[in-house]
């Protein structure tokens, strides 16, 4: 009986912490994420950091619900793009996932006339939640972009 009662608790404490373990997020600074998926992917056109404005008036968003992040835009003649953003919050997180959608959206329509070979990259445009984390790559490669978002973000 007094091994139960000591085997008992040793149980409960490995269970709860086998089960807070899985919960655990990966940490991930977001704008080496950018960064890394710059230098580790292949663009037709050169990319360049955009400023907040430029960053928020693009993607419609509001600084408020960004911890950090960067954001990578074409010069325009393709819709080659990266973005990654921690959030402030899961509700801030869940906006920042809407305006990637929106942003993707509003693309295929600026270059469906305009440029429709572009068209191929933003149906298969790479789009990542992992908790705070939203990332963005709009790249010709979508099957090494995805698996290089996966690897940094988890």
């Amino acid at each position: 009986m007094k091994q139960l009662k000591v085997f008992f608790p040793l149980l409960l404490i490995i269970a709860l912490l086998a089960g807070c373990s899985s919960q655990v997020a990966k940490s991930v600074d977001a704008a080496k994420a950018a960064d890394e998926l710059k230098s580790s992917l292949t663009f037709k056109d050169e990319l360049s950091e955009a400023t907040q404005a430029v960053r928020d008036r693009t993607y419609g968003i509001s600084d408020g619900d960004i911890v950090a992040g960067k954001l990578y835009l074409s010069s325009g003649a393709t819709a080659e793009e990266i973005a990654v953003f921690e959030a402030k919050d899961d509700a801030a997180a869940e906006r920042l996932l809407a305006a990637a959608k929106e942003r993707v959206e509003a693309q295929k329509t600026a270059f469906e006339d305009y440029a429709p070979a572009e068209m191929t990259k933003l149906n298969s445009a790479v789009m990542e939640r992992n908790g705070k984390i939203i990332a963005l790559c709009i790249a010709d490669d979508s099957a090494a972009a995805q698996k290089k978002v996966k690897e940094l973000i988890g």
